[in-house]
């Protein structure tokens, strides 16, 4: 447990409760306000932060799903 908390304190924005950070301010945002698929990976969401206004965007990107060959075994 101790290896996953310094792993998310070591993402910009994140923090323990896995929360986005509002880069300006440091108010702690739960949803981001909007959210589109750019591509078949990645995720742009849109953010605004009620404390301070301040509007941001993250992307997040997907990794690619392999294929569950234990499945295909049986």
């Amino acid at each position: 447990m101790e290896g996953r908390a310094a792993a998310q304190a070591s993402v910009p924005g994140a923090n323990f409760f896995g929360h986005q950070l509002c880069p300006q301010c440091l108010y702690s945002l739960v949803a981001p306000d909007a959210s589109q698929h750019i591509s078949e990976h990645t995720i742009k969401h849109i953010w605004f932060c009620e404390a301070c206004g301040t509007e941001f965007a993250t992307l997040v990107k997907l990794r690619r799903r392999e294929p569950d060959r234990s499945v295909a075994a049986a």
